[in-house]
């Protein structure tokens, strides 16, 4: 398990069943290899969120803005923190 792909897609599987501790353990795992991949930081982001953490997330999802490498991407992560921290808001 030493491709940080397949720990994404890991991560990914965990995420969507609602695992995000186990997300994160996959990320970090994933990061440490490939610090500027835009996805993983977006995911790291969003698994924050759903374990409470805000301020995390948003340190995440900023480092996948900056990291993204198309304009599209940039504004798709903005937005996709934009729409959880007020689903977070709306729950909590």
């Amino acid at each position: 398990m030493k491709n940080p792909y397949y720990r994404y897609l890991l991560a990914n599987e965990a995420f969507a069943a609602g695992d995000y501790q186990t997300a994160v353990e996959h990320l970090d795992f994933a990061i440490d290899k490939r610090r500027d991949e835009d996805r993983f930081l977006a995911l790291m982001g969003m698994s924050h969120l759903m374990l409470g953490d805000r301020k995390e997330s948003e340190k995440w999802m900023r480092r996948a803005e900056e990291a993204a490498s198309k304009d599209a991407d940039k504004l798709r992560y903005h937005n996709k923190l934009e729409l959880l921290l007020r689903q977070d808001m709306d729950r909590g």
